[in-house]
């Protein structure tokens, strides 16, 4: 079993990177949505906690992960497009429901699959020794 010391020690680290970042764009960029602190940190969250889940989780679970990662910022970016260009009335609607509903910038998302992993791990080893 992959150690959950190491998960949670990396999930600290994420936080006060981001806490770090945040302070950055709040002092040098106050106002503006779009910054190069906010590009940094929206790149390094994606890297990075597709490497904590890399280091973290079993492989059948990483590749889980990592395909619902991947389908997930698609969405997301998906609809920055739509709204960026105004192809539908709703979709800064859409937008704003799906950052609120999958907060894909934080560790949640991390700290709920990674939880998720470890249960199906551990109800596997059981299964395996009841054999």
């Amino acid at each position: 079993m992959k150690s959950s010391k190491r998960f949670v020690l990396l999930i600290i680290a994420l936080v006060l990177i981001l806490f770090f970042l945040d302070w950055l764009r709040n002092t040098y960029y106050q106002g503006q949505e779009i910054s190069p602190v906010a590009r940094i940190r929206t790149i390094f969250v994606f890297i990075a906690a597709i490497a904590i889940m890399k280091l973290c989780t079993t492989r059948r679970g990483f590749k889980i992960f990592l395909i619902a990662h991947l389908l997930l910022w698609g969405i997301f970016y998906g609809l920055i497009f739509l709204t960026m260009h105004k192809v539908t009335t709703k979709s800064g609607e859409a937008l704003e429901f799906y950052k609120n509903l999958i907060p894909l910038e934080t560790p949640l998302p991390l700290i709920f699959f990674w939880f998720v992993d470890q249960l199906f791990f551990v109800e596997n080893n059981l299964f395996k020794q009841k054999r």
